[in-house]
């Protein structure tokens, strides 16, 4: 699990189930900063007995960037071309290494892609989106509430029940 949102603690491992595979070594999170580090955990990765990687999220990780350079020397669209070499070369490591991948990329509401699959390179207000194509499009929802019955007959919610809906990219 390689986290780049620092978001994955060990309240939500618990919850998650994951404690018992944190402990006995079968799963690992590993933190990664900006794509450099990205590239090089999945080149090591990608020669090892790993069966699955999870990147959460390819949006939170950083451009990779000297330490002696500033911000004024940054160009445009930077990171969405350093994710455009960087993705496909470590989705094909992984292939070639028989490892199943998630990347998962948040993309932000005010994207107009111009399609549901996108435009590798379409200009934003922000920059420029990702130039990468998904595999497959992820879409989550929020059904009825789940209610408990009380002893006195009465319902309380305690949650919701949750839809996803995965489309595969037929022409990626």
């Amino acid at each position: 699990y390689l986290d780049s949102e620092r978001a994955l603690n060990s309240r939500q491992q618990e919850a998650f189930g994951l404690a018992k595979y944190v402990d006995s070594g079968e799963f690992t999170r590993l933190k990664v900063n900006n794509l450099s580090e990205l590239e090089q955990m999945a080149k090591i990765i990608s020669e090892s007995d790993v069966s699955l990687v999870v990147v959460d999220s390819i949006s939170q990780i950083e451009a990779w960037a000297d330490k002696d350079i500033s911000v004024q020397d940054m160009q445009i669209g930077v990171k969405a071309r350093q994710q455009g070499f960087v993705l496909p070369r470590i989705k094909s490591w992984f292939s070639d290494a028989n490892i199943a991948s998630i990347l998962l990329f948040h993309a932000r509401a005010n994207f107009n892609t111009g399609g549901a699959w996108g435009a590798p390179t379409t200009k934003q207000d922000g920059g420029f989106v990702a130039q990468h194509v998904p595999d497959i499009i992820t879409k989550l929802g929020v059904g009825g509430l789940v209610k408990e019955k009380q002893a006195d007959g009465s319902e309380v919610p305690i949650g919701a029940n949750l839809f996803i809906e995965c489309e595969k990219n037929k022409f990626g």
